[in-house]
């Protein structure tokens, strides 16, 4: 409920009193279970970490396939659950920043090891001969976190896009752009 009030409303436009209001409850049995509506938030935020990070290791894990087979399935998987969760996405990165700076470093430091990790991966695709040597694996990595990551922005629920389609297209595009194709036919 509070994810979608802080959607809705922001984070700073949302009470403790709007919260309690949408579950049914006194505004004081809320802070029996949050101290704050800044911890309700992080609570919000660290769920979404912790789906993302089974999400990366789930498919990075997979030591089963090639490394740029594992970098797709990781993007498809991410994208599908961003449209499934398409509110807390959305929470997550328009009011994370609302966050203390304790708390708000904390994530700051989980997003560094996630885009080390699908750095590392892209890597070692770029070893295997998968990815061209020309491809600057960090700015690469960075396409595929602004590739999975804005969906949220223009994605909406019951549109026309499903979101196996969505995934499809989103593999699609990384996989195109970080082999070294479309850089290859343009003249700059």
């Amino acid at each position: 409920m509070a994810t979608e009030l802080f959607r809705e409303k922001g984070y700073g436009g949302t009470s403790m009193e709007d919260i309690a209001q949408a579950l049914g409850i006194l505004k004081g049995s809320l802070y029996y279970y949050m101290n704050s509506k800044e911890d309700l938030l992080f609570e919000i935020v660290s769920a979404v970490h912790e789906d993302v990070q089974r999400i990366l290791d789930d498919s990075l894990g997979r030591s089963d396939l090639p490394p740029l087979e594992r970098v797709a399935l990781y993007v498809r998987e991410q994208v599908v659950y961003n449209v499934r969760n398409v509110a807390r996405i959305s929470v997550y990165y328009r009011e994370m920043d609302q966050l203390g700076p304790e708390l708000r470093d904390q994530v700051r430091a989980h997003r560094r090891g996630q885009h080390a990790a699908v750095a590392a991966m892209l890597s070692e695709a770029q070893e295997g001969g998968e990815i061209a040597s020309e491809v600057d694996i960090a700015l690469a990595s960075h396409s595929v976190f602004a590739t999975v990551n804005w969906i949220y922005t223009w994605w909406r629920p019951g549109g026309e896009a499903t979101p196996d389609q969505v995934a499809t297209s989103c593999v699609d595009f990384v996989l195109g752009g970080i082999s070294g194709f479309a850089s290859a036919n343009v003249s700059g």
